[in-house]
């Protein structure tokens, strides 16, 4: 019990310990993907999968961790690809603090 002025409350405490952001950020972003709409969506084998676009690659990073996060058939690594005609090789990619920033910058 708890007085606060002249009236009295019943009050409980809970700890709940939290999850740590690379155990949650997947299920967010995984999600995330599955909540955006668009006017109009397409499908592929699975008509319950819908998107503007096809999904073919997802890249989902967390510093230098690699998120789970999967859309479909499609789960997420940590390279990106090309333009689909001009250059489709894969492209690994670096954590961003080790990235260049753009000409004439010091911060982001």
């Amino acid at each position: 019990m708890r007085t606060v002025g002249k009236a009295e409350y019943v009050v409980a405490e809970i700890k709940k310990t939290g999850r740590r952001t690379v155990e949650v950020l997947p299920e967010i972003l995984g999600g995330l993907i599955r909540r955006l709409s668009f006017p109009k969506s397409m499908y592929w084998a699975d008509p319950t999968v819908r998107f503007a676009r096809p999904v073919r690659w997802i890249v989902a990073l967390y510093g230098e961790t690699s998120l789970a996060v999967s859309f479909g058939d499609v789960t997420s690594g940590t390279q990106t690809r090309g333009h689909r005609f001009l250059g489709a090789g894969r492209i690994p990619l670096r954590p961003a603090r080790t990235t260049s920033l753009p000409c004439g910058r010091t911060s982001w």
